[in-house]
């Protein structure tokens, strides 16, 4: 990965923030129940296939043959595959004049960036282990946003940024920008001719006098390609104060009382996080409260001051009612400019 491509990741931090939910935990367990037998082999290499770099539009080939170790003499059944624009030709019967030989062909016309295909050979015998054929690559779009398809701001009031995005004409007919569209109060943006019909630098800024909040927007660049004749760029851009929580609110979703008085423990995996944090040097929180019944906070540190506070947001079932879970967490802080930090409660209860 290219340094400005980590810096950018970098700048997700405040963009994002992991957060386990119990849809999420269960549908994850619920696909690893339902995820059929893969047969083991010491030749998986043989059930993989890596095609490289290829243009947007490209229809990708590849044909596995199946070791008899594997088949066994069994009939194909059915080849089922993982994602749209992916075809599966195969001949069902198998021996050994007739080896099994499945046939996959992926076009990638939607696709963009390092892509992963999956086909499951399945056979008439259920009992027989579900064979896993793989296509991966990278599929370059053919005006390409480099390092990230997105601008990604995290700034303090006050403070201006700046980030250099390049277009890429990977196409065969060069291109002319006809003009860039950027209409925001949050941000700024021009462009730059570093090879003519190849190469395009999008100056994205952020002005010193933007207003304190979270946008995601975006600008566009419109050229005169038939098929790419407007190249919409996200530009996302995270304005904070001296003093300010990450991510802005505390967001329950969906509650089911019932299901939590089955499984207690799916609480802990509910917990919503976020932090306090200041921009330069530590202060203090005098108090922290919660105006919904059923809904607990807990800090740390508690009793002494700190740059970044770390907040647990919690439930207790038997205190929730049934309907919208509204509401608000004060946090009053020894910073005279910043006296309390208001972080919304969202959810809703079953």
């Amino acid at each position: 990965m290219s340094r400005a491509a980590a810096s950018a990741l970098r700048l997700l931090e405040d963009h994002t923030m992991v957060r386990f939910t119990l849809t999420g935990t269960v549908a994850a367990l619920l696909g690893i129940l339902a995820t059929p037998a893969i047969a083991q082999r010491d030749d998986a290499q043989a059930l993989s296939h890596e095609f490289g770099r290829v243009r947007q539009g490209t229809i990708v080939r590849h044909q596995f043959a199946l070791p008899a170790a594997v088949t066994k003499g069994d009939r194909i059944s059915r080849v089922e595959v993982s994602q749209p624009g992916m075809k599966a030709r195969f001949k069902p019967d198998v021996s050994a004049e007739c080896p099994a030989v499945v046939r996959l062909e992926w076009d990638t016309a939607v696709l963009q960036g390092p892509v992963k295909g999956e086909a499951f050979v399945r056979w008439e015998n259920a009992a027989a282990p579900v064979v896993r054929l793989t296509l991966r690559g990278h599929v370059a779009p053919l005006i390409e946003i480099q390092p990230l398809p997105a601008a990604f701001f995290s700034v303090f009031h006050g403070e201006s940024a700046e980030r250099v995005l390049t277009l890429v004409n990977h196409d065969e007919r060069p291109v002319t920008i006809r003009g860039i569209d950027a209409k925001s109060q949050h941000f700024n943006a021009d462009i730059d001719v570093v090879e003519p019909g190849r190469r395009f630098d999008v100056h994205v800024r952020v002005p010193e006098n933007a207003p304190v909040g979270r946008v995601m927007e975006s600008l566009t660049v419109r050229t005169d390609h038939p098929e790419r004749p407007e190249i919409i760029v996200p530009v996302n851009v995270l304005v904070k104060e001296d003093v300010y929580a990450n991510p802005e609110e505390a967001d329950f979703g969906g509650i089911d009382r019932a299901a939590l008085a089955r499984t207690p423990a799916v609480l802990d995996l509910m917990k919503q996080v976020f932090m306090v944090k200041r921009r330069q040097g530590p202060f203090q929180l005098t108090s922290v409260s919660c105006d919904i019944p059923g809904v607990k906070v807990a800090y740390s540190p508690t009793e002494k001051e700190s740059a970044i506070f770390k907040f647990e947001v919690g439930l207790e079932p038997s205190r929730l009612m049934p309907g919208p879970l509204v509401g608000t967490i004060s946090i009053r802080t020894s910073d005279e400019r910043f006296p309390e930090i208001a972080v919304p409660v969202r959810g809703l209860v079953r």
